[in-house]
């Protein structure tokens, strides 16, 4: 894995809460066409933390990623109004 599609990984783990910053990685990678269908999907994997199938493409991949993201920031956002709550308990 080169040191571009690392970079890409840890800047998608760390904007996983910002969805702003978040979806312009992703609108960045998806407009790169230097970026290869296998390299996104190895970005894919890489956030994930597991490979997708080998006959899934570019759009398939980032769509994972997306999605990913936003079952993240649902479950994250439902936790903080149930800690709210259980404060007010």
């Amino acid at each position: 894995m080169s040191q571009t599609l690392k970079t890409q990984i840890e800047a998608l783990k760390a904007a996983q809460d910002n969805n702003a910053q978040f979806d312009a990685l992703v609108e960045a990678i998806r407009s790169d066409r230097a970026i290869r269908t296998s390299d996104v999907r190895e970005i894919a994997a890489g956030f994930l933390g597991f490979a997708l199938k080998a006959n899934k493409g570019r759009a398939a991949a980032l769509k994972a990623i997306a999605d990913s993201q936003r079952v993240s920031a649902r479950q994250a956002a439902r936790g903080r109004v149930l800690e709210r709550s259980l404060n007010a308990w």
